[in-house]
Parts: structure tokens; sequence; C-alpha cells
């Protein structure tokens, strides 16, 4: 967002707002473990702005996957991707139990 109003192209924010969120489904974040190993810390997916929503609703993140630091694994959010069909499309097949267990 800031760099793209940071032109000099006049662009208002709720127009670079729908850009953001049609070009980005989901968000993958890392992070330096203590022991400066870098792991993958969760997994959220972008969700689309509801009707009548304002500008300042911003970004909606709805995690499906965090990482448990003590267990060393990755737990699901329990809630399948609004998005799930971008993966059918593209040949990748993904089993919705993989979301609830």
């Amino acid at each position: 967002e800031t760099m793209t109003l940071m032109t000099d192209i006049d662009i208002p924010l709720n127009a670079v707002r729908e850009q953001i969120k049609s070009a980005i489904h989901y968000v993958i974040q890392q992070e330096r473990l203590a022991t400066g190993e870098r792991k993958i810390v969760a997994i959220s997916e972008m969700l689309a702005r509801q009707p009548g929503a304002g500008l300042a609703s911003g970004y909606t993140l709805r995690p499906l996957f965090s990482y448990d630091k003590i267990k060393k694994i990755f737990t699901p959010a329990r809630v399948l991707p609004e998005r799930l069909t971008i993966f059918e499309q593209a040949g990748v097949v993904v089993q919705p139990d993989w979301f609830m267990n």
C-alpha cells in the first residue's frame, strides 16, 4: 500500500487494497527461532472484504495452520479455506481432513 501511494499516480486507497486482495490468497509467515533456525510458523488465508466494509477494514487474515514450537508440529485451525478450489483447478489434490485433524 505504502509504495503504491507514494507514486505520482493518484490511486484511491480502496482500489489499492482491492488489487492486493485479488492478488494475494495466502500468507506464509516465517520466523527465526531462538536456535537461529528459520521456520514457517503460520499459514493464513486472506479473506475477501465483506460487502459494505469501509476503508478501515483493511485486510482480514484467517489462520489455517500454526506451528507449535514446543511440540514442533503444525496444528490446523480446523477451518476449510474459502479458496480451496484454486488448488483443485491447478490439479493439486487437497484433502479436506488436512485442515481438520
